[in-house]
């Protein structure tokens, strides 16, 4: 087998593993990215500056450019992002914190101050996006139930809001 198909195959092993890690301490649960997701990003940031380099030097200089400074981009951006999302799950409430590392996006919702939680979706023209919206004294918090909240952490949620007696519906 070629060395490029072991690498293929690797990456395919290993994205069947699942991406999502949990950490529970007592009744606090910490979800966050396995530490292969950022790994393989960058990975492929770094194989596509080679790449964008080479097509520079031996094809076109403008699309070798682009393609160099969109893999620094996303070396520089999204691999990090990997390693810093995260979504803590208490009996008090929880905390998502997601995004690029040096402008994240975090929301805090204590369950004490809920009155009840629904799961809703937004369809748009190209995809949808689905949120947790809670109710609460001060009106609706929506936080969005994006790839990490999807494979876990939201089970957690509803369990403890089942568990506090607080309506929830999907």
């Amino acid at each position: 087998m070629s060395p490029l198909r072991r690498l293929v195959f690797l990456c395919v092993c290993i994205s069947l593993s699942g991406c999502t890690e949990v950490t529970r301490t007592g009744d606090k649960a910490i979800w966050t990215f396995a530490p292969w997701v950022g790994l393989l990003v960058l990975l492929g940031a770094l194989v596509g500056i080679a790449g964008g380099f080479l097509w520079l030097v031996f094809r076109d200089k403008w699309t070798g450019i682009a393609g160099t400074a969109f893999f620094v981009i996303l070396g520089v951006i999204a691999a990090p992002a990997m390693f810093t999302d995260f979504c803590e799950v208490t009996p008090e409430g929880f905390h998502l914190r997601t995004g690029i590392w040096f402008a994240p996006n975090e929301h805090r919702i204590r369950f004490d101050e809920v009155d009840s939680i629904h799961m809703t979706t937004e369809r748009g023209r190209r995809s949808s996006s689905t949120f947790l919206v809670s109710n609460t004294r001060q009106g609706q918090v929506r936080t969005p139930v994006g790839d990490l909240m999807r494979h876990g952490p939201i089970d957690d949620i509803i369990a403890q809001v089942r568990r506090r007696g607080i309506p929830f519906t999907r």
